[in-house]
């Protein structure tokens, strides 16, 4: 998987990302700071792998274009910032043009290819590898 990823993004030093489900929180939460990697509006290359749910252990890994990758903090009291409950990863597929009209996230967000951006979390399952320069 880190092979693939550093031929990939074209590095020798790479980074793993992922969601990080530290502990619930039984109330209702907010969001509070959110860190975008690979610099500001930085659409930066990211190799995604998920968990492949099989009796063994593999993920299906590809890269990504035009997305834009966020931390984002998940916390109960927004104000002073400091219950951070999980830290999840968010990826924003900002070129939706070349997907097929029939994908899934069309008809969850009511529009066609090219018309808007796709935005997802990554679970704590999921890894996102980016350039160690980009952190």
């Amino acid at each position: 998987m880190i092979e693939f990823a550093k031929f990939t993004l074209g590095e020798k030093k790479v980074v793993a990302l992922t969601s990080k489900n530290t502990r619930g929180s039984n109330t209702e939460v907010k969001i509070g700071n959110i860190k975008e990697y690979g610099g500001c509006g930085g659409k930066s290359k990211i190799v995604a792998c998920h968990k492949a749910f099989l009796p063994f252990a593999a993920y299906f890994c590809h890269s990504l274009s035009s997305t834009r990758l966020y931390a984002v903090d998940v916390v109960v009291d927004r104000e002073t910032g400091s219950n951070v409950v999980n830290t999840m990863l968010g990826i924003c597929h900002m070129d939706t043009s070349h997907w097929p009209k029939e994908h899934v996230a069309f008809k969850i967000l009511k529009f066609g290819p090219g018309e808007g951006e796709a935005c997802h979390w990554f679970t704590h399952l999921d890894l996102a590898w980016i350039a160690h320069d980009s952190m």
